[in-house]
């Protein structure tokens, strides 16, 4: 018996399903890692660790939303309360995830290529605040936005790579 929302066998869609799962449990350590170092070392405790501690939470916990329930996204109950609680757990965390990523390749580039003063050893603390308000703000915002069409759990199937890269079939 085939899923009826995928091109994929009952067969394949478990095995995704156990990928994503072994994944996810590598990014879980990983990121614990991370955090357990920044705690237990406090010469680690500059901005650009801090940095790099918020990315390490949002890795985790976007580690835990992608082992809630089926893996792989293809069985579930889309309109289930489980399914829409993971869906929102893994697009906030995975947005936060890329901002923060995104965070630092910044302040590398001005502290760094920049040489900007206001991004120096004694001035960038300043800026905390306003990563922090941005980043969780922002991505709280954007996660908001599907909850107002109702669009969380609801699968759509993504379009052959032929109209991805705008060939003709």
């Amino acid at each position: 018996m085939g899923s009826s929302q995928s091109e994929f066998s009952d067969e394949d869609a478990n095995l995704l399903g156990r990928i994503n799962t072994a994944m996810a449990v590598f990014s879980l350590i990983g990121s614990s890692l991370s955090i357990i170092c920044y705690i237990r070392f406090k010469e680690l405790r500059s901005f650009a660790f801090k940095l790099i501690l918020m990315l390490a939470i949002s890795d985790w916990w976007n580690a835990v939303g992608n082992m809630i329930g089926d893996g792989a996204g293809l069985n579930a109950d889309s309109g289930s309360p489980k399914c829409q609680f993971q869906a929102i757990v893994i697009s906030y965390f995975e947005l936060t995830s890329i901002l923060w990523s995104a965070a630092i390749a910044f302040t590398l580039h001005r502290a760094f290529l920049l040489e900007d003063p206001a991004y120096g050893g004694t001035t960038i603390d300043s800026r905390a605040k306003m990563y922090h308000a941005f980043i969780w703000g922002f991505a709280f915002i954007m996660t908001l936005l599907p909850l107002t069409t109702d669009s969380y759990g609801e699968y759509v199937h993504p379009p052959p790579l032929s109209r991805l890269l705008l060939l003709t079939t």
